[in-house]
């Protein structure tokens, strides 16, 4: 959903597997309309953006504490560049 706020967390490959940086992936969802944040907070972010499933980053961590959707960097990815 466009104003959506997005954080990321771990290092992404994109289908070649090329590293992606953390800009490539903010200007990925600032293309698509959302606003990329830096942490994980109840009120300032809506989904977390992980780029391995079942990560125990701090980030998702938090995430899920606070029951803010994880999505998985591949599935971000193929929306993103439809």
């Amino acid at each position: 959903v466009a104003g959506a706020r997005v954080c990321f967390t771990g290092s992404v490959l994109d289908q070649d597997g090329q590293p992606l940086t953390r800009t490539d992936m903010e200007q990925l969802a600032t293309a698509r309309g959302l606003i990329p944040v830096g942490t994980v907070t109840k009120t300032r972010c809506d989904v977390l953006v992980c780029a391995e499933e079942g990560t125990q980053s701090g980030k998702a961590r938090k995430a899920t504490d606070l029951g803010k959707p994880i999505v998985l960097a591949e599935h971000f990815l193929a929306w993103a560049i439809e």
